[in-house]
């Protein structure tokens, strides 16, 4: 007589995303629709997490766009980070913009989405834009770490923009970021 919940089934799922085995993640999602047990936001972002890991953007997306029209299952800010990552990794930085700014007109962005989305940028070449991102950033009182001056300013060294590296280093002191030896 036990009883198998939503609770049972995302720790289940999650088990397989962290063991890359989400296909078997997406077998116990349909095991739930047969048991009429209800999906929630946690156990789709688990799902968006996996499919990113295993470079599966349109599936990410696909379990993104089924989210926003059940109620149950609404994007939150996770969820929004675990798609923006999805956009990054395979290159869909138009995308990733576009979501960013769906996210920003009801859930505030935190310094993982600043992190992810200016990776997008640098990864892009676009230094200034990621720059632009992270004047949004400090306009929300959110403080960057040393990790996203240290990827504007690699982006901006791998793409010979020496001057702007020096700018961003300039901000990362004028804000008491604390330089690694990275930096």
């Amino acid at each position: 007589n036990i009883s198998i919940n939503d609770v049972t089934y995302g720790c289940l799922m999650d088990a397989c995303v962290k063991n890359d085995q989400v296909d078997m993640a997406v077998g116990l999602l349909r095991r739930m629709h047969e048991d009429k047990i209800p999906v929630n936001t946690v156990l789709m972002t688990t799902l968006i997490k996996g499919f990113s890991r295993q470079g599966r953007y349109s599936e990410a997306m696909q379990v993104f766009d089924t989210m926003k029209t059940n109620p149950r299952s609404k994007p939150n800010l996770i969820t929004f980070n675990c798609i923006l990552d999805s956009c990054v990794r395979a290159g869909q930085l138009p995308k990733a913009i576009s979501l960013f700014d769906e996210m920003f007109l009801t859930i505030k962005p935190d310094l993982i989405t600043f992190s992810t989305i200016i990776k997008g940028c640098c990864r892009a070449g676009n230094m200034k834009l990621g720059n632009k991102y992270l004047d949004k950033m400090l306009e929300l009182n959110l403080k960057p770490d040393e990790a996203i001056f240290n990827l504007l300013m690699d982006a901006c060294l791998a793409n010979n923009s020496c001057d702007l590296a020096l700018e961003i280093f300039g901000r990362m002191k004028e804000l008491s970021v604390k330089p690694s030896a990275k930096t």
